[in-house]
């Protein structure tokens, strides 16, 4: 079986539903970079597939980039649903069958 890691999203803005609290915090911020550079360097995945790379916005990184942010700023719209799905190479998952 192959493993396939999965960076995490870009959230800032992006509130706790229905309450006034953030997700994103600058500390969370650091620790959601530290794991993402893990999952994307430690090599304990068979593949890595980037969302952060994808969702994220060039010029505020913690930030997912506005064509792409349903406007809570935690969740894509259908054009960011469709970057994400578009980005992964399914080869990856090919292989799996023609063993």
């Amino acid at each position: 079986m192959k493993v396939f890691g999965c960076t995490l999203n870009p959230v800032q803005g992006f509130l706790l539903p229905g309450t006034p609290f953030p997700v994103w915090t600058p500390a969370n911020e650091l620790k959601r970079q530290a794991l993402n550079a893990w999952i994307r360097a430690s090599g304990e995945y068979d593949a890595v597939i980037d969302f952060d790379r994808v969702l994220r916005d060039p010029r505020q990184p913690a930030r997912i980039r506005p064509a792409l942010d349903s406007g809570d700023h935690g969740h894509p719209t259908d054009a960011g649903y469709k970057a994400l799905a578009d980005s992964i190479n399914l080869s990856l998952f090919l292989d799996e069958f023609r063993q």
